[in-house]
């Protein structure tokens, strides 16, 4: 059984989400949903030190954290496997990596959160190998990875509001009672130090004890994704990637909840590209609609609101040393 990442290991498993060369079976299913939990994790980490002014540009401001060393090159192996990692020792390193997810993981975002740029965003890849003195916390990390994005790459984003599709996560049942899946936790999690780890307020220090009372979520038994004592809005977190749109808890549950969420075809590898055959059967597996209200009695309504959204106002390509 897989438990939770620290953080030095989530962009490897953010990149997982990319990789169309992982494993096609239950394995596959299961370095999903780390992926997508380590991703929960990021953005909760990360969330505060996004905020960029909807009428100021990014860039590279003096005296910003910076990597001492950083290589750049283009990657033209036609390779499928994307790797972004950060590791021991203030290394980090991207393997064929398009711009696209590399900004992504600088600023936190998902991917309906990122909007604009150069044709060549997502399809163009390079090698990036770094190294930061010291032993910098991720979040430190992230930032020099926006210094070098900024100088060598001339990105500037700019946020705006715009109007988006989204959905609520709201309870199904009249009665306002959850499914069979969904728990009230029994330990008293407020506080509990595992939890404020999940919830980004302290730094983790190994990985996450899937038997923890609070603040566990990734992958269960059989390729399930499970849940311990965390409150609603890390479960409407967790959906987000896997229905490409921002989730909004408006269950008015309050307090930490338990839950199994089975297998869905959600939680599968990523199709893989025109022409090549589809190793993962997704048939026989119900969507994450669908599972939600059987499992936990909870729904996701389609509703429009204002999302933040960040435009990449100009990016070129790089400069290769």
């Amino acid at each position: 059984m897989l438990s939770m990442a620290s953080r030095s290991d989530l962009s490897a498993r953010i990149a997982a989400l990319q990789d169309r060369d992982q494993p096609r079976g239950r394995a596959g299913v299961l370095r999903s949903i780390a992926a997508i939990a380590s991703a929960v994790v990021v953005l909760g980490t990360i969330s505060p030190l996004r905020a960029i002014s909807a009428t100021q540009s990014t860039g590279s401001p003096a005296g910003a954290p910076a990597f001492e060393v950083a290589s750049i090159k283009s990657n033209v192996s036609g390779a499928l496997r994307v790797s972004i990692q950060v590791s021991p020792g203030g290394r980090f390193t991207a393997i064929n990596a398009p711009l696209g997810a590399l900004i992504r993981h600088a600023y936190g975002l998902q991917q309906f959160e990122l909007a604009g740029g150069p044709k060549w965003l997502d399809s163009d890849r390079f090698d990036i190998v770094a190294k930061a003195e010291g032993e910098p916390a991720p979040a430190q990390m992230r930032l020099m990875l926006r210094t070098l994005l900024a100088d060598r790459f001339k990105l500037q984003l700019r946020s705006e509001i715009r109007e988006l599709p989204t959905y609520a996560l709201v309870i199904k049942r009249n009665d306002r009672k959850p499914g069979p899946g969904l728990r009230p936790t029994v330990s008293d999690c407020a506080g509990a130090a595992s939890l404020q780890d999940v919830l980004g307020i302290t730094p983790t220090s190994g990985p996450r004890d899937p038997d923890a009372p609070c603040g566990f979520f990734g992958p269960g038994p059989g390729g399930s994704a499970k849940f311990r004592g965390v409150p609603i809005e890390v479960l409407a977190r967790f959906l987000a990637p896997a229905v490409h749109r921002p989730v909004f808890d408006r269950t008015g549950l309050t307090g930490y909840f338990d839950a199994d969420l089975e297998m869905t075809a959600e939680f599968g590898p990523p199709p893989p590209p025109p022409g090549v055959p589809d190793r993962f059967d997704r048939s026989s597996l119900p969507s994450i609609f669908t599972a939600i209200q059987e499992q936990l009695g909870l729904k996701l309504d389609a509703q429009r609101g204002p999302v933040t959204v960040f435009v990449i106002d100009r990016l070129e390509h790089p400069t290769e040393k």
